[in-house]
């Protein structure tokens, strides 16, 4: 199984974009130069504007807001101030990363984007290459994650289901390691089903999709809300060990009161696969099945880690 330069353009007018398009927020890439971490948040702000594909988060009060949540710490954000920085600045997401040491002229970096209200991190990347292209990447790497995000958010549903990796909200694994997720279902409405269907796909690096959850190990007669699970469980006969290449890789779960199943699903020996090429239509495929269905009571989430060498 396969597994910010406070910019200068760090603003834009809600008038370019729908009125629904959530605000991003970038922050400063953490390295040593901070002018080479500045730089690199102001390019993909530039990428992100230029491709007119969510508002930005303005570059006054993104500083002064770093500012007053740095007062007392030591100076770094903080991960898991994300819900507070989030409030502070009306953004739903936030952009931030790394300038990995190299001992060429060839960047390495790391990117991550959280969801701010939960801080759980829901997408990530890892590139190397000159400043140019690595913001080119990262920008479009973030504007999938947060347009797939937006796409399944379902403010209406009586469900959130939360899942949780065995190494907490930003993970980082090496080949060879072993992964669990832990996975629940709430529900916010007393009078919503107490018997829900989930999915939980892992999608690896190379956009290969792997539905891991139901599987032929665990059948598929739904899962109980409030009720912890675990994949691989204790009693299956199986282990999650991450192989490779190294990279990031996403975990999405959908949960609703009956079963989603696309129609390109294959079934392996274990798990069914939907092969990289067809995976980009993955999304639009669940989002028509819910709105065809009327079922207005799915709901969804993922998490990204990232799988070095």
């Amino acid at each position: 199984m396969r597994s910010v330069i406070l910019c200068s353009l760090l603003f834009v007018t809600g008038q370019a974009f729908a009125e629904k398009q959530p605000v991003v927020a970038i922050l400063p890439f953490q390295n040593k130069d901070a002018a080479a971490g500045e730089e690199m948040a102001a390019r993909i702000s530039t990428e992100i504007v230029n491709r007119q594909a969510f508002p930005v988060a303005e570059r006054n009060q993104l500083r002064k807001a770093l500012e007053e949540l740095a007062r007392g710490q030591s100076g770094l954000f903080n991960e898991g101030q994300a819900p507070q920085l989030g409030k502070m600045l009306g953004a739903e997401y936030l952009i931030l990363g790394e300038i990995l040491p190299s001992t060429d002229r060839t960047l390495k970096a790391t990117m991550r984007v959280i969801r701010a209200e939960t801080g759980v991190v829901i997408g990530a990347a890892v590139n190397s290459g000159d400043a140019e292209s690595l913001s080119r990447e990262f920008s479009a790497s973030a504007i999938k994650t947060i347009s797939i995000h937006s796409m399944l958010d379902n403010p209406d549903s009586p469900y959130t289901v939360l899942l949780q990796l065995n190494k907490g909200k930003n993970p980082q694994y090496k080949l060879g390691e072993k992964l669990q997720l832990k996975f629940k279902v709430l529900k916010h409405d007393p009078y919503a089903p107490t018997r829900v269907y989930v999915s939980i796909y892992s999608i690896g690096g190379d956009g290969t999709m792997t539905l891991i959850y139901p599987n032929r190990f665990s059948g598929n007669e739904g899962v109980i809300v409030d009720k912890e699970y675990a994949f691989p469980g204790e009693k299956d006969d199986f282990e999650w060990k991450l192989v490779p290449p190294a990279g990031a890789e996403t975990i999405q779960a959908i949960v609703s009161s009956k079963p989603v199943r696309l129609q390109n699903e294959r079934s392996t020996s274990a798990f069914t696969v939907l092969p990289a090429k067809e995976s980009q239509a993955m999304y639009r495929g669940i989002q028509t099945e819910l709105k065809e269905e009327k079922r207005g009571d799915w709901a969804a989430e993922r998490v990204t880690y990232i799988l070095k060498d």
